[in-house]
């Protein structure tokens, strides 16, 4: 049985250690979940939310291919729309939310990471939030406790963020 030491927190440091571990196996396992198209072109779209306190916007940035099938990705590569126009493209899946996780540009040998957990500070702030939670559930440590409740807030807006929006 574990000796679990910090009791008051159990819910954050539980919850921190799931959600992460569950996004790790989802990012990190080999996956056979691959949509074969043919690429089109990159482009984004402003939606505007107006309200009386000035309102906001969403930038969303859509793969679109030529079977007119449009998938949502994070962000737009840096790479010119012009050398892959027609070319055959992989989109590969994580293993269990099904989440796209790379552009695979089958003829000219590219491969380009799209997916959110590709994001080298969010795989840092991830295992540091681990670590913490490690820390706290078998050590009171009283000066770990706040980054505990910063990387819960991390954890749980990124996760909803991660299986909601992309």
């Amino acid at each position: 049985m574990i000796n679990i030491k910090n009791k008051i927190f159990i819910v954050p440091i539980v919850f921190n250690i799931i959600v992460v571990l569950f996004l790790y196996i989802d990012f990190l396992l080999p996956t056979n979940k691959i949509d074969k198209e043919i690429f089109s072109s990159f482009y984004s779209v402003v939606n505007y939310y107006p309200s009386k306190g000035g309102g906001g916007k969403e930038v969303l940035t859509v793969l679109e291919c030529k079977s007119g099938k449009t998938y949502r990705i994070p962000a737009s590569p840096i790479y010119s729309e012009e050398e892959f126009n027609g070319k055959k493209i992989e989109i590969e899946k994580t293993f269990l939310f099904g989440k796209q996780k790379v552009l695979r540009f089958v003829e000219v040998n590219k491969l380009i990471n799209i997916s959110l957990l590709s994001e080298n500070l969010i795989i840092i702030i991830y295992t540091i939030s681990m670590i913490i939670s490690l820390f706290n559930l078998f050590f009171e440590i009283k000066f770990l406790e706040i980054p505990l409740a910063f990387s819960f807030v991390f954890v749980f807006f990124t996760s909803i963020l991660y299986l909601f929006y992309f």
